[in-house]
C-alpha cells in the first residue's frame, strides 16, 4: 500500500474516532501469503497441430463472385465549406455498407 493511502486512512480514522492524529493507531500491515506452484492440469496433454498448417475445417473456401448495382454518386459542398461525398445503393444490394 502506498504511503499516501495509509496517511489518508490514518488522518480518516483519526477524525472518525474523534481523536488527534497522533492518537490514531496505525492498523499493521496484513501478512504476506507465500506464493505456491499452480497444481497440474488434470486432464492429459496433448500435441498441438502447428499454427502454420491449416486444418481440413479451416481451408479456404473461394468466395463467390459479388454483384453490386449501379451506385449513385453526389457531390455536396456546405456553407463552411465542408465536401460531403453520397454514394447510394440500391436497396437490396449485396455490398451495402455506409462509410
Amino acid at each position: 500500500m502506498s504511503e499516501r493511502r495509509d496517511r489518508r486512512r490514518l488522518h480518516a480514522r483519526a477524525r472518525a474516532l474523534g481523536v488527534p492524529i497522533e492518537q490514531a493507531v496505525r492498523r499493521p500491515a496484513p501478512p504476506q501469503r507465500p506464493a505456491r506452484a499452480l497444481p497440474e492440469p488434470s486432464w492429459p496433454r496433448t500435441a498441438l497441430p502447428d499454427r502454420d498448417e491449416p486444418r481440413p475445417d479451416q481451408l479456404p473456401v473461394p468466395a463467390a463472385p459479388v454483384v453490386c448495382c449501379t451506385p449513385t454518386r453526389h457531390r455536396q459542398v456546405l456553407d463552411g465549406g465542408t465536401v460531403v461525398l453520397l454514394t447510394q445503393h440500391a436497396t437490396g444490394c449485396s455490398v451495402w455498407s455506409a462509410r
